[in-house]
């Protein structure tokens, strides 16, 4: 380990690889993405890593998803290299050493990283919600109702309505119960709600005070608050319906259960050799605690588990509004075990503003004296600066006090400084467009400054409209990225107009306030013509019918197809801005009302329940209204891990206070539970809170700086006006102040002293910062005119035939197709609806004679049920069935996955059983294959597939289907009555399934392929001594019909096929995909297992005609 350091504690990529726990601190733009991608390479290279022990989690699906990308491109790289496709230039300084090795390691390793790129998907790369809810899935059984809860995404009401119980019960009997009397009961309820809002934020975080019940009013809050949070808890689990917190509380608890939490711990590690958190700053206590106690280092060197790697920048610990503790970062950055390493060399920036900003902010702390400014340098780069024109690369512009813009007792009026600053930047980006050049090539070769080049960063979205209104002036084309909730926009209270007509269309009152609307051109004193009222309601009524027929997407998609809503939408505000927001909101609405026709009044309460339950995540953040080349106004939180050539930073912020105080006293996270009473425990008095929450927010708003200073290239811009409040901003702060003393406000310089303030400031930073004052009357430079392009033809958007709202569109699996009902949840647990016994007098009436000659094995004595089917499965995707001693393996792996409803069964006798189910050859010839001799690397286990009906909306008839089958030797017989039996049906959406596992079979003219599928059905007669004829073929092939198999069969090989033809260069499909195995595992005892009349017993093989194969395919794709 102690190779990965300098002198400077940096991180070395081509040092040897880390065993324990390291923390990279990586700041801003110094390719953390890279780092760990090429750590994941190099462990797959050197230490045999295989993608499906590989667990990397970040905080976003966005993230998760370029993690996943950025991964395979580095396989492929490496792939490259040791494939000698790369020249010697291209290949990266840390993957040099690696290709020096004999011939045949060097063969070893591209073979492993030839598996790695083809097995990507096997990995887990998720967020840090996606890990915590696939570790209670893999659980199973140990992790009770949660395995199988639904985790619902959107807001629940539930806190809510007991809260309102809690109040009436508490407030019944005295007004004073909770020390206010002079409060009304609604400002009560209101508080109390907020308390609870940011407990359910802060999941670690406790009620204070803290501490045993004790009468005092505010211990009554404590407690009002703690029990409610709690039962709320309580009643998601029970309900089956849980929210993204309960999985990481779940999973938690699951570990510090005594009865479970070892094996839990054991299976996770067990499960997982190499485990990466990305973006670590944002993580809190409880989630900590869990990858801690769970990825320990060991000392023991024949421990698997190879390193826990957390890479973060404490500086860009900014989600404290969510959550994320930057205390529990550092608590585990001071741990003794873990190695902290460094990464400060940035590849974003142009060096001059790299050195600028290392001027700037050497010495600034950021909340904390182990959170200081790391200085950071640039690569050599050809050319440096990458930008002409447009000024120096950091600029700092500052408003004095002109007469203009302050108020009578000479303060700067935040309004006109504001307005004055947006014109200011407006003529900037008018200079950058007109002058600026980005020099993209060697040797000085460039492009001028375009719009798209441009991002202006704000805290929040109310300071967006000022800066589009003054670009807009200018001719300038610009969009808002995530700024805001899209619930918060006017299209929200125009769609409510809309809806609140619809649904009371004879209420002429509320038909006339659709005058008011976006969607009515009419003048809205036409209202008082009473015949315009009529004809208002005759569309609105005409709306509700297609609203109600065809649901709120189709109808929508009529509105805005219609040419005079369009004008009136045009000619009442941005159409393209109107048109994204309402078009995001009835896709919130569609997916609320699962796509459901609903009548208005019924999508008015969705409406309404969306707006009270808003927030500002990913799926409700507004959206770009337009693809042009435009410049993006956004806010910083959103820009976080994101770049742009050129950054303007208009407006300075204060912090602002919280309530109820959120705080961190003793190592300890608390939430102020009775802000309104005044209380003091352990020297925390009503201001010592107060004082603890406003440092934590001052420090928050620092790091939030920071991030707004480190995402440009090339050129940033940020302007300063003293307004009031803003002296207490993190800009004064690095400016004017102390950035390690938090609890005072800085001293901000007068207008006479702020040019010298600065040019000192200049001098110290150097040539590269220029500091501007901007004048009263802004010289507004001219933007050049350019002719418009001639148009010869207008697109004009046409409504499809199609319907919107399609009724067959699901995921379907084989099973729901045969039953004509869709997949509501094909994410089953394995073993799924295949385990079920067949009842007495089904398909396992095999020799009623009794002639057969008994069949003997431990699985035969075995229960059976759905829940030994999912434990069998588990234990087989997880077993290398080539390990010697096999049993004794299957054991171990049983007992680290066993299931409480199991605690009875023999575990000896299952990993026996399975032993000699795995040792059965799979042909009647005594030497043929077993899965013994299947090695992993020839294994792919739950193969997961998803492929689209069509073109995902086309309807595909289910009899045709199975009309292709008919010929068939097998099953013929069997899809003619499935034919038959299906008639009109149609389905539409996507078709998915998990095959248990693919063989690859080496063979003298290269490899084949074969489905395998573990069924643990019981096929004989409980009652009477098990024969062989139980499990022999005609028993099987009635088994198979049963269980409807064959359809399963028919869809794994048109995905395996699918598959095969994106992966195999010579891909024949009569050569590489031979029969499927259905292995009923209770009738494979071994080598002796009996062949009768020419099979083997519990060994079905079933081959579709390759014919039966193509066609189905093409039939699914839309192709016939």
């Amino acid at each position: 380990m102690s190779a990965l350091l300098d002198s400077d504690d940096q991180f070395d990529l081509s040092a040897p690889l880390p065993r324990g726990w390291l923390l990279l601190e990586a700041s801003a733009g110094t390719g953390k993405t890279y780092s760990l991608t090429a750590l994941v390479a190099r462990s797959i290279i050197e230490d045999e890593l295989r993608t499906e022990q590989l667990l990397m989690v970040t905080f976003t699906r966005a993230a998760a998803a370029e993690l996943s990308e950025e991964t395979r491109a580095q396989l492929r790289l490496a792939l490259a290299a040791f494939s000698q496709q790369l020249t010697d230039d291209l290949i990266p300084d840390w993957l040099r050493p690696l290709l020096q090795c004999s011939d045949s390691e060097r063969e070893d390793r591209r073979q492993r990283l030839e598996v790695a790129v083809s097995t990507i998907e096997s990995a887990t790369i998720t967020t840090i919600h996606g890990f915590f809810q696939s570790a209670l899935r893999e659980l199973g059984l140990r992790a009770g109702l949660l395995a199988s809860a639904e985790v619902a995404t959107e807001k629940s009401d539930l806190s809510d309505r007991m809260l309102r119980d809690r109040m009436l019960t508490l407030l019944s009997g005295s007004t004073d119960a909770l020390g206010v009397p002079d409060k009304d009961p609604v400002a009560l309820e209101r508080v109390v709600r907020s308390v609870l809002s940011e407990l359910d934020t802060n999941l670690a975080a406790g009620a204070a005070p803290a501490g045993p019940p004790d009468g005092s009013p505010e211990s009554v809050w404590a407690t009002l608050v703690g029990s409610i949070r709690e039962e709320v808890r309580t009643v998601r689990r029970s309900s089956g319906r849980i929210n993204f917190d309960d999985l990481i509380t779940g999973v938690v608890e699951l570990i510090e259960d005594p009865s479970v939490g070892p094996s839990v711990i054991t299976a996770l590690r067990e499960r997982y050799r190499l485990v990466l958190i990305d973006e670590f700053q944002d993580t809190d206590a409880l989630q900590w605690s869990l990858f801690s106690r769970c990825f320990r280092p060991s000392t023991d060197p024949d421990d698997p588990f190879l390193a826990l790697i957390v890479v973060g920048d404490p500086k860009q610990a900014i989600y404290r509004f969510r959550g994320a503790d930057i205390s529990a970062y550092l608590a585990a950055a001071s741990d003794p075990r873990m190695i902290r390493r460094r990464m400060t060399r940035n590849w974003r920036s142009d060096r001059v503003l790299v050195d600028s900003l290392n001027g700037l902010l050497m010495g600034t702390e950021f909340g904390d004296p182990d959170i200081p400014y790391v200085p950071v340098d640039t690569p050599p780069r050809d050319p440096d600066p990458r930008m002409l024109g447009g000024g120096a690369p950091l600029q700092l512009r500052w408003v004095p006090k002109h007469p203009e813009l302050t108020s009578e007792k000479g303060v700067l009026l935040a309004p006109k400084a504001r307005a004055h600053i947006a014109e200011d930047l407006t003529d900037h980006v008018v200079q950058l467009l007109t002058g600026g050049q980005i020099l993209d090539g060697e040797g000085g070769s460039g492009r001028p400054v375009a719009p798209g080049d441009i991002c202006i960063l704000v805290r929040g979205h109310t300071e967006v409209d000022l800066l589009i209104e003054a670009l807009s002036a200018r001719g300038l084309p610009a969009v808002r990225s995530r700024v805001g909730s899209v619930l918060d926009s006017e299209a929200a209270g125009h769609l409510r107009l809309l809806f609140t007509s619809l649904a009371r269309v004879g209420d002429t009152r509320r038909v006339a306030a659709l005058s008011l609307s976006w969607f009515v051109s009419d003048p809205v004193d036409a209202v008082l013509d009473h015949s315009f009222v009529e004809q208002l309601q005759r569309r609105s009524a005409q709306w509700a019918a297609e609203l109600e027929s065809g649901g709120v997407a189709s109808f929508f998609q009529r509105l805005r197809t219609d040419p005079e809503v369009v004008l009136s939408i045009a000619a009442s505000t941005d159409v393209e801005r109107a048109l994204t927001d309402l078009e995001h909101i009835v896709e919130l609405l569609h997916v609320r009302s699962a796509g459901r026709a609903l009548p208005a009044s019924t999508v008015l309460q969705l409406l309404d329940e969306l707006i009270a339950a808003r927030s500002e995540t990913d799926v409700e953040m507004r959206r770009i209204d337009t693809d042009a080349r435009a410049i993006q106004i956004t806010t910083i939180h959103a820009s976080k891990g994101l770049e742009y050539p050129i950054v303007l930073l208009p407006f300075p912020k204060g912090a602002n206070a919280e309530d109820p105080a959120v705080f961190t006293a003793d190592g300890a996270r608390y939430v102020d539970a009775a802000p309104l009473i005044d209380w003091t425990r352990d020297g925390l008095t009503p201001a010592a809170r107060a004082e603890l929450s406003r440092r934590e927010v001052r420090a928050d708003e620092l790091r939030i700086l920071y991030v707004a200073l480190t995402r440009a290239r090339h050129q940033l811009v940020v302007w300063w006006a003293h307004t009031k409040g803003v002296a207490d901003s993190p800009l004064a702060r690095i400016l004017f102040g102390d950035t390690s003393d938090l609890d005072s406000i800085p001293v901000v310089p007068s207008d006479d002293d702020m040019s010298d303030h600065l040019d000192r400031l200049a001098a110290r930073v150097g040539a590269g910062l220029e500091v501007r004052e901007i004048p009263a009357g802004l010289a507004m430079t001219p933007m050049p005119s350019a002719p418009a392009p001639p148009v010869d033809s207008f697109d004009v958007a046409i409504y499809p035939d199609r319907p919107v709202a399609l009724r067959s569109w699901y995921r379907w699996s084989y099973s729901k197709l045969t039953e004509g009902r869709p997949g509501e949840n094909e994410d089953r647990a394995r073993g799924g609806h295949d385990e079920p016994d067949v009842p007495a007098g089904g398909v396992g009436n095999g020799d009623p004679a009794g002639s057969s000659a008994p069949l003997h094995g431990e699985l035969l004595q075995l229960p059976g049920s759905a829940a030994f089917g999912v434990y069998v499965h588990e234990i087989l995707e997880r077993v290398d069935f080539t390990a010697e001693p096999l049993a004794d393996t299957i054991a171990t792996v049983a007992g680290r996955v066993f299931y409480a409803d199991l605690a009875h069964l023999d575990r000896q006798a299952l990993a026996s059983g399975l032993a000699a189910a795995l040792a059965t050859p799979l042909d009647a010839d005594p030497e043929s294959l077993r899965l013994v001799d299947v090695p992993l690397l020839d294994r792919l286990t739950e193969l997961e597939f998803h492929f689209a009906l069509r073109d995902g909306s086309a309807a595909v008839r289910v009899a045709d289907i199975f009309r292709g089958a008919r010929s068939d030797p097998v099953f013929g017989e069997y899809f003619a009555r499935l034919a038959r039996s299906a008639g009109s049906f149609d389905i539409r959406g996507l078709m998915t399934g998990s095959i248990d596992a693919v063989l690859r079979i080496p063979t003298p003219s290269g490899s084949t392929f074969s489905v395998i599928d573990y069924k643990t059905n019981r096929l004989h007669q409980p009652d009477r001594p098990v024969l062989e004829s139980d499990y022999a073929m005609p028993v099987l092939h009635r088994a198979m019909e049963h269980g409807d198999y064959p359809v399963q069969i028919l869809f794994y090989n048109v995905a395996l096929h699918r598959l095969l033809s994106m992966r195999l260069l010579d891909y024949d499909i009569d050569r590489h995909i031979v029969a499927s195995r259905y292995l009923f595992l209770r009738g494979m005892v071994g080598a002796a297992t009996p062949v009768v009349d020419g099979t083997r017993t519990g060994v079905f093989a079933w081959r579709p005609s390759s014919e039966l194969i193509l066609r189905t395919s093409d039939l699914l794709r839309g192709d016939t």
